[in-house]
């Protein structure tokens, strides 16, 4: 742990009577309990398949900030990369006014950066709600989050609000094998308010990313929320995010990941109000020499809630990949609606998946139901396929395309549709079986 004892210690040197006084506490809290708590191993039952040691082995340093050309060559391919659409880019963490286009001409969307809280301006929402929703309790790497991170976002819709345009968050890393950024948003979603919410991560090179993203939804608030991680093949990816939902809200999670040689992200939802609805869908990716782990905790507290979860993987080659689902439905939570399911594909007798769907009822009047499955393609589908004239190649990938388009024909936005169809197509490709 002595690499990032040696970064908490540099930045605490560097900011010390910088900071608004409240959130000098905050990181403070942060440094104090990633101490405490140490790096998870695979002796912490929430990490048993997920090794994160070999990240503890990197002397990591703040990235550097980084051409423009460079970034470019890593964004332009992105088919979903609109000239036109509401955006920020954060290169190396450090945000580009370049390529930043802010809702400027939106009344009631307000939007802040995390450099700017640093320097003492912004909105007070980061004061109510920062921290306070992404509790770092049994999570280290939110800890460590919070004591290093130096950019982000603030994005607050007042009541009413409809941002009918998506915003999409950028965050482009280049590394020399030792990088690390920390990237931290907050988002306030006002009653009534809607947003269709994008944050995409690509790179290049060896690097760290820890990233923490706070999500409030207020009483009747819409939003439809992608994550899309298709971070190099040479880098660490570990994300955190917590969602709080008040009555009447809906929230609809995508979780698209491709990259990486290892990722584990974490999804807390809390359902804290009657009348909930919360959608969770998940597409992951691996192939030889990658690692994926997704963690879910759906927590319904309030009655007359419901809650949609449906995650599928694709590994060839040695990949591999953990699912861990966790349905909670609290005493007072009569009248939940849940139903999780996990399904998995092996296109290789040498691909590795821990499927872990899990329910934990203590309402009686309710209905939820889970499931996981994990197999390898129909032998008499790809035989019936061939007999119609398909190659193997043909039948295997019609066969794929069709198990992974119940989740991408959930993508919303049709350029983002577009764009994962062609990674699942790229992904057919590799010759790993």
């Amino acid at each position: 742990m002595k690499p990032f004892n040696d970064l908490l210690a540099g930045w605490e040197k560097k900011n010390q009577g910088r900071l608004p006084e409240q959130l000098q506490a905050l990181r403070q809290a942060g440094r104090e309990q990633f101490i405490q708590q140490g790096l998870p191993s695979r002796r912490h039952e929430a990490w048993r398949f997920t090794d994160v040691e070999q990240i503890s082995e990197i002397d990591w340093c703040p990235a550097p900030a980084l051409p423009l050309t460079e970034a470019e060559e890593l964004l332009r391919p992105l088919t979903y990369w609109d000239s036109d659409a509401l955006r920020l880019v954060f290169v190396n963490g450090r945000l580009e006014p370049h390529w930043s286009t802010r809702p400027t001409d939106i009344k009631g969307a307000n939007l802040t950066t995390v450099a700017e809280i640093l320097q003492g301006n912004g909105k007070a929402a980061w004061q109510q709600h920062l921290g306070r929703i992404a509790d770092s309790t049994d999570y280290p790497f939110t800890s460590l989050n919070t004591a290093l991170f130096e950019q982000g976002a603030l994005v607050e819709l007042e009541s009413g609000v409809d941002l009918e345009r998506p915003l999409h968050l950028y965050y482009v890393t280049v590394g020399d094998g030792a990088a690390a950024v920390h990237p931290r948003n907050l988002f306030v979603f006002g009653p009534s308010s809607r947003a269709t919410i994008v944050e995409t991560f690509i790179g290049l090179g060896g690097y760290f990313t820890n990233h923490v993203s706070e999500w409030l939804l207020q009483e009747n608030a819409v939003v439809d929320h992608y994550k899309v991680q298709r971070e190099a093949l040479s880098a660490f990816h570990v994300s955190r995010t917590a969602v709080h939902q008040r009555a009447d809200s809906r929230y609809q999670w995508h979780a698209l990941s491709f990259g990486s040689r290892l990722e584990r992200t974490d999804l807390t939802v809390t359902l804290d109000g009657t009348g909930i609805e919360t959608g969770s869908d998940g597409l992951y990716l691996a192939q030889s020499g990658q690692w994926i782990d997704h963690h879910t905790l759906l927590h319904h507290q309030q009655p007359h809630g419901s809650s949609r979860q449906l995650y599928k993987g694709i590994l060839t080659g040695e990949g591999g990949a953990v699912f861990n689902g966790r349905i909670k439905v609290s005493a007072d939570a009569q009248k939940t609606d849940a139903l999780q399911s996990n399904r998995n594909l092996l296109l290789s007798d040498r691909a590795t998946v821990h499927a872990q769907p899990q329910l934990e009822i203590l309402a009686d009047d309710v209905r939820c139901t889970h499931g996981g499955t994990v197999g390898q393609l129909d032998p008499e589908a790809l035989f019936y396929l061939q007999t119609r004239g398909l190659s193997r190649k043909d039948a295997v990938g019609l066969l794929v395309h069709a198990f992974a388009g119940e989740i991408v024909d959930r993508i919303r936005i049709p350029h983002l549709r577009g764009q994962v169809d062609n990674w699942v197509y790229e992904f057919l490709q590799l010759d790993q079986g």
